[in-house]
């Protein structure tokens, strides 16, 4: 019996990693409209298993065994699906778009003139961007170190800047 609660909490395992690697998919309940979470198999597969094994392997009874083995099995089943539900609903910050650079300070990394494209960079949301960039209109040089800010976008990769002394 104790092989099989071992084969049992590897089929499990195996089955869990999978589910890490793949995208989620549902076990249909023949009946029901429902479907079971293959993280919920797989977690219940697994503490089933583990504890089946701990349990035969210390003497325990079969009466003992198999229900707090299911027990135990339904209980991490739920625990699984908890958990991936709440990862999944976490929250994340949003896209940055060419409008968030407006108002960025950064500095000038090639030298910009007001005939000539040079390159700024800049941080927007804890990352930094290096970027395309020209002056805006009535600016006429910008030398490398120097800090600017962007007051217009030409698209997501390039900037209208103007000297700042922020």
């Amino acid at each position: 019996m104790t092989t099989a609660w071992i084969v049992l909490g590897l089929v499990g395992a195996g089955l869990l990693l999978v589910t890490f690697v793949a995208d989620t998919f549902e076990v249909d309940v023949p009946g029901t409209d429902a479907g079971l979470p293959a993280e919920a198999i797989a977690g219940f597969l697994t503490a089933s298993g583990l504890i089946g094994w701990l349990l035969s392997s210390t003497g325990a009874t079969t009466l003992v065994t198999v229900p707090v083995a299911v027990g135990s099995g339904i209980g991490m089943g739920a625990v699984t699906v908890a958990l991936v539900r709440a990862l999944m609903r976490t929250p994340t910050d949003a896209t940055p778009v060419t409008a968030d650079f407006v108002g960025a300070i950064g500095r000038v990394v090639t030298p910009i003139a007001d005939d000539r494209i040079g390159e700024v960079m800049l941080r927007r949301h804890g990352q930094p961007w290096k970027v395309t960039a020209e002056l805006a209109d009535g600016d006429t040089v910008a030398e490398v170190g120097s800090q600017v800010v962007v007051v217009a976008t030409r698209s997501a990769t390039r900037v209208v800047v103007t000297p700042t002394d922020l």
